[in-house]
């Protein structure tokens, strides 16, 4: 993913939409909580003599919802970032 864009300013300064920049640092912050979750969940579920069925069970659901959510914001953020083109 990209920085946000920062335009230029009519003194040729850089200046960043404030809300833009402090969205893209809230989405890199989930986004990285995201891929430790989705690290952790990859080494239970490849580990399943450390879990009971009922445990291992869960965290194959949870491994599933959660790439399909990360695909989700993935492809919102790609139409998002079509339509600002």
């Amino acid at each position: 993913m990209s920085k946000p864009r920062i335009s230029i300013g009519k003194n040729n300064h850089a200046t960043a939409d404030q809300s833009t920049t402090r969205w893209y640092s809230l989405l890199m912050r989930a986004m990285q909580s995201d891929r430790s979750r989705l690290r952790e969940l990859e080494i239970r579920v490849a580990h399943p003599q450390h879990w009971s069925a009922g445990e291992y069970r869960a965290n194959l659901e949870n491994l599933r919802q959660l790439k399909f959510r990360l695909n989700n914001q993935l492809n919102k953020l790609r139409q998002r970032a079509e339509r600002n083109t």
